[in-house]
């Protein structure tokens, strides 16, 4: 049979900027590799890379222009991977394409698609099967079932219609040795990619294992995977670094996994493998910031790994217990710093909107990201609780969802303020919940909002003057933002909610704060020395930004965010 594989999961990097990430859906191309193994004929549309390439317009037409693209390749089937943020998109092209052709069959995956499925087949009559969670088995049998017209009754993990009603089959077994899986069909990646080896310095994304036994209540990782821990072994690790470079030049790489650092023997062997391998690649990974040690991280660094990315949620103990993260506290800056001496970039993410947080906790977070600055290396981001379906802060709080028009950074994609998505996200909140905030018990919404929106900008352009005016002027975080905002009305800003840029921040900080230390009659000395310590590593970014008709405050904020990185983070070190 014939069938085309949709990716659909668009982000702005690679909507908006020529980053020098290959961004492909291994995913996505594993599956392809079992239904060619199995005979059937599979054709690749990858939206994304659509976008990067020029080839499609995020503009009026591009719903339209996306289900040509798609039909184009004359298949029976039609399959989408689905994420949160690209959900809405995925429907309204799948009306679409309905619409041109009654007859294609529609296949809808990932996790989206599977924490929601029997709403979606309820509400979307455009919608004919959903594969839940990982598909490598489950997809022959359904193929065979849908070629062979026969009942889908036995078809593991799929909900589907059936005398119009929907069903729901128990879910399907997964995948337990990564290393019996193929290598994803690369080669239909081709059309976007020229696999000529000139991709030297590029960065690639490498799954190496599924599963995290975590039980934090915001994830739906765990619960894709069924909490069930998977290594690809070292030795295929190695051997798909090395394919990569051979067929694309790439020789850094996101190795994928939400808990890289669980098995932490496994991971000293694999260390132990590239360092004998002395390939020289370089790479990243995910992990709990509290399983690292000196002596795993010396052997990683040996070994070509330059970067983590922790999950670290709240600076609050109490808040560990609640969200399930149960981080060991005591350990987080001891680690981060262990980090920062062996010149290896931690990006940590916290998370506010909790809906059990209070101001209080609120503080600590931000306290602890403000002092994570002291750190060159560290890189603190703080994220905005997104309620996804399947989730336990989900299931418990679907009722109090509220919709701001502010979207997290889960969900700020380039497409989800298209008139049409908008439409289906208004319309159907606990189908799109991701797009919305939790009700708060203990603060407003504006305060987790203007945290979100306004901090990180104070935390990348002035935090050492910042942490100083804090003790000097007796403020919490959250009160020195309201003092903030204070001003910033009286400065002009009428916009409901403080969001402020970095840029605004960067011009306008040093005012504020010779205000405020003259309001409270406290000496400004020691601060404006700060203040114009941290001022000199921005002024070159202002000049370049104006020299490069940055006039958006928007664009001289991505200006600084990219500046920033790399005037502190030698690259390739």
């Amino acid at each position: 049979m014939e069938i085309t594989l949709v990716n659909a999961n668009i982000l702005f990097e690679v909507a908006d900027a020529p980053l020098k990430t290959l961004d492909m859906q291994a995913g996505l191309l594993g599956l392809a590799s079992i239904l060619e193994e199995a005979g059937h004929k599979v054709s690749l549309v990858d939206l994304a890379w659509m976008i990067r390439k020029g080839e499609l317009e995020l503009d009026d037409r591009f719903f339209d222009r996306a289900t040509a693209a798609i039909l184009a390749p004359k298949s029976k089937i039609v399959a989408f991977n689905t994420r949160c943020d690209t959900y809405p998109t995925v429907l309204n092209i799948v009306k679409k394409l309905k619409q041109r052709k009654a007859d294609v069959v529609v296949v809808l995956g990932g996790p989206q698609a599977g924490f929601s499925d029997e709403e979606t087949l309820e509400i979307f009559p455009e919608v004919d099967y959903i594969m839940r969670g990982e598909a490598e088995i489950n997809i022959i049998p359904f193929m065979d079932a849908l070629a062979g017209g026969r009942s889908f009754s036995r078809v593991p993990g799929l909900t589907y219609r059936e005398a119009d009603k929907v069903r729901r089959n128990p879910d399907g077994p997964i995948p337990q040795n990564l290393a019996v899986l193929p290598r994803p069909a690369y080669h239909l990646m081709d059309q976007y990619i020229s696999p000529n080896g000139g991709f030297k310095g590029w960065d690639i994304y490498l799954s190496v294992g599924r599963g995290c036994p975590g039980k934090c209540k915001f994830c739906c990782s765990s619960l894709l995977n069924r909490r069930n821990f998977r290594q690809m072994p070292p030795e295929m690790i190695l051997g798909e670094m090395c394919y990569l470079r051979d067929r694309y030049g790439v020789d850094s790489f996101t190795l994928g996994h939400d808990h890289f650092l669980l098995d932490r023997m496994g991971v000293e062997f694999l260390c132990q493998v590239l360092i004998d391998a002395k390939q020289g690649f370089t790479w990243n990974c995910i992990g709990r910031l509290d399983a690292l040690s000196p002596r795993l991280v010396e052997m990683m660094k040996e070994a070509g790994c330059t970067a983590f990315l922790f999950g670290v949620e709240s600076g609050s103990d109490r808040m560990q217990k609640i969200m399930g993260k149960r981080l060991q506290m005591a350990r987080v800056m001891p680690n981060l710093e262990l980090c920062n001496t062996f010149r290896m970039r931690a990006i940590v993410s916290l998370i506010v909107g909790f809906p059990e947080e209070t101001e209080e906790d609120l503080n600590e977070t931000l306290m602890m990201a403000l002092k994570m600055r002291k750190f060159p290396y560290v890189f603190p981001e703080i994220h905005l609780l997104s309620p996804m379906p399947g989730t336990p802060y989900y299931e418990e709080n679907k009722d109090d969802l509220l919709y701001t028009g502010v979207h997290s950074d889960v969900t700020e994609n380039p497409t989800a303020y298209m008139a049409a998505n908008q439409k289906l996200i208004k319309k159907y909140p606990h189908l799109f919940s991701a797009f919305y905030q939790i009700k708060p018990e203990f603060s407003q919404v504006s305060t987790v909002l203007e945290v979100y929106r306004t901090f990180p900008g104070i935390i990348y352009t002035y935090p050492f003057s910042t942490l100083t005016a804090l003790h000097d002027l007796g403020l919490t975080p959250v009160q020195f933002l309201r003092e903030l905002k204070k001003w910033a009305k009286q400065e002009g800003h009428t916009e409901k909610y403080l969001f402020l840029t970095q840029a605004d921040i960067a011009t306008g900080m040093p005012k504020f704060l010779e205000e405020m230390y003259k309001e409270k009659e406290e000496s400004f000395d020691f601060t404006r020395i700060l203040l114009k310590m941290e001022s000199k590593k921005l002024k070159p970014i202002m000049k370049e930004a104006r020299r490069m008709g940055k006039k958006s405050l928007d664009q001289v904020q991505e200006l600084i965010e990219r500046q920033i990185l790399r005037r502190t983070i030698p690259v390739g070190k």
